[in-house]
């Protein structure tokens, strides 16, 4: 399948330095001078979309400066990833091709791996989800990636939602997608809240989209 249909990227970049015990978002501390997610805009900018939505949250203005002059929406409600997406939905209405959804602390992201990521949501007509996927010797914590016999990707399942035997997994999720625009609006509009966290996820969509009768890839990343 051609992989020269329009981009768009969404980047998740909501998140608060709590993790850091700090009072800066997360997406801005910096490596080697710059703020985390101007390298991941950098990566971006190598396979030249046609849009780029920085999904943030309230007071965020320091995000916003830093990624300008990219469009941004707030996130009002910060409930998990899939409330983050649906915040960003509205934009890409009109949008037909591929979306890629990022994490903004993913810095360290190549353009070659995520030129992977989107052609593997071009394998077959039927394929309309991508998952950036990698192999970790010591996966505990991550949420799994479960595969069908096919090898196409039947669920994505969070460490704390997880069975034992789906935790002895190791190839995991890695938070990076490549969705099918014209098919948005739907999935997120189902996505359910009811798990550990009671937040809506994005790693909710293959299961979704298999009920579409649609398939979800896996690009496996070197670790």
């Amino acid at each position: 399948m051609s992989t020269s249909q329009p981009l768009a990227v969404v980047i998740l970049a909501a998140g608060k330095g709590t993790r850091m015990q700090s009072k800066k978002p997360k997406v801005m501390h910096e490596l080697l001078g710059l703020p985390m997610i101007n390298w991941l805009l950098s990566t971006v900018e190598e396979l030249s979309p046609e849009r780029v939505v920085v999904v943030i949250g309230k007071g965020m203005d320091d995000v916003a400066a830093a990624v300008s002059p990219h469009e941004c929406v707030v996130q009002e409600t910060q409930q998990g990833t899939g409330d983050a997406l649906r915040a960003a939905a509205p934009t890409l209405k009109d949008f037909k091709g591929d979306v890629l959804v990022l994490l903004g602390d993913t810095p360290l992201v190549s353009a070659d791996t995520l030129r992977g990521l989107i052609a593997a949501r071009h394998v077959d007509a039927v394929t309309g989800i991508s998952v950036l996927g990698v192999d970790l010797y010591d996966p505990d914590g991550y949420g799994r990636l479960l595969m069908n016999e096919d090898g196409t990707l039947k669920a994505i399942r969070e460490h704390k939602d997880a069975s034992d035997e789906e935790r002895r997994q190791t190839i995991v999720n890695t938070g990076a997608f490549c969705l099918d625009a014209k098919r948005i609006d739907r999935w997120v509009g189902n996505l359910s809240n009811d798990n550990a966290q009671g937040e809506y996820y994005i790693t909710d969509l293959p299961e979704l989209a298999a009920k579409d009768k649609i398939k979800t890839r896996v690009a496996l990343a070197m670790n």
